[in-house]
């Protein structure tokens, strides 16, 4: 059992130390959950992807992904 957990550990300790690292990668995802929904909603992939950086690229951007999501909607629909 503790080989098992070892390598969980080790993970969880390696995004303990670098939060600003995890912090992307979770935000990476997000924008790809993102990216995803609006391509099944219609979009092509470069539209959907240019909505979402622009998004995302202002300073004061959300970070939920529903936020993200309707902004980005609103931005296509400009």
């Amino acid at each position: 059992m503790i080989l098992e957990l070892r390598d969980k550990m080790a993970a969880f300790a390696a995004t303990a130390e670098a939060p600003e690292v995890a912090a992307t990668v979770n935000q990476d995802a997000v924008v790809e959950q993102v990216t995803s929904a609006l391509v099944g909603l219609g979009w092509s992939t470069k539209q959907a992807g240019d909505a979402v950086a622009k998004v995302t690229g202002q300073p004061d951007s959300p970070t939920v992904v529903s936020e993200i999501l309707r902004a980005s909607l609103k931005e296509l629909g400009r």
